[in-house]
């Protein structure tokens, strides 16, 4: 799976999580989308896994700072 396709996929868990249209760049962080907020990030995580039918550990998520990395760990795990 592309960078670019696991970046779709992302969009659309964004999309159902803030039930709003987001166009998701590497670079965005929490601090870009109004309302991504610990609880907001929680429910990302766990959609996330079950989309991509991983787990991760809490170093992984302690070490996501934006979209990019997510998009990276994701690519190790699957």
């Amino acid at each position: 799976m592309t960078r670019e396709e696991i970046l779709n996929k992302l969009n659309n868990i964004f999309n159902q999580v803030f039930d709003r249209e987001i166009t998701l760049l590497e670079s965005t962080s929490a601090k870009d989308i109004n309302g991504w907020d610990s609880l907001t990030h929680i429910t990302i995580i766990s959609m996330v896994e079950e989309e991509f039918e991983i787990s991760f550990t809490m170093k992984q998520v302690l070490e996501m700072q934006n979209i990019g990395d997510m998009i990276s760990i994701i690519e190790e795990e699957i």
